[in-house]
């Protein structure tokens, strides 16, 4: 596996956010980027305090600070990055769930969210899990979990 950029700076609730968008499927970075400023111009720009969306209160601390462009191709940069797959957030150790002897070793989560074994972790399929992801799927798959 290649070294994955580390992004920084982001709440909690930016990385839920980006993360539920990322494994729902439904959006890709351009769909996101909309979305975030689409959340901006509707609520922020309208004179609220707030926007609805984590991003897109992100982005308004962004555009609050003089139109920042180096800041906003940053905030694009890390989703486009996140999205392909070359960066990750820190703190959080990967896991693979590997079963050495079997014909399909990995674990890997489908897009509809169910989850099977492969026998080669495609791009495609999620395979790589956090701990208490792997502990909500079966706390017993931890002992075949193997850091990324």
């Amino acid at each position: 596996m290649n070294e994955k950029r580390t992004l920084k700076a982001w709440t909690k609730e930016e990385r839920e956010q980006l993360e539920k968008c990322k494994k729902s499927g439904h959006y890709n970075v351009i769909n996101l980027c909309f979305l975030i400023n689409d959340d901006y111009v509707r609520t922020c720009g309208t004179g609220n305090m707030r926007c609805e969306s984590p991003l897109g209160e992100k982005y308004k601390k962004l555009m609050d600070n003089k139109y920042d462009d180096s800041a906003i191709n940053h905030l694009v940069q890390d989703v486009i990055d996140y999205f392909a797959g070359t960066a990750k957030f820190p703190g959080l150790k990967k896991y693979y769930v590997f079963l050495a002897k079997s014909k399909y070793p990995f674990l890997i989560e489908e897009e509809n969210g169910t989850f099977d074994w492969s026998d080669y972790p495609e791009e495609r399929y999620k395979y790589e899990f956090t701990e208490d992801e792997i502990k909500a799927i079966d706390p017993r798959y931890m002992a075949f979990a193997l850091e990324v």
